[in-house]
């Protein structure tokens, strides 16, 4: 992936990220995840680290998205002071 690609990708997950409607979505979707894992009963061990495993992967999607836009807002300071 180039730095301009990065950027864009950058930029598409800070919006996303910024976004009031997605945050919304992603915490109910945690909450229902919790609630299903407090459902569960202590013996049924395979649902629930599958929906243990579901709540990690909406964390980590969210991660990844940040760390996108981390390197995006860095590549972009960093070609600023260089064209200063």
């Amino acid at each position: 992936m180039t730095e301009e690609q990065l950027v864009i990708r950058g930029r598409v997950a800070t919006a996303l990220l910024s976004s009031e409607d997605l945050k919304w979505f992603i915490d109910h979707y945690k909450s229902l995840i919790l609630e299903s894992i407090t459902q569960t009963k202590p013996e049924q061990t395979e649902e629930r680290e599958r929906l243990y495993y579901q709540f990690k992967a909406v964390d980590d999607l969210i991660g990844i998205m940040a760390s996108y836009s981390d390197a995006a807002s860095a590549i972009t300071h960093r070609q600023e002071k260089e064209t200063d």
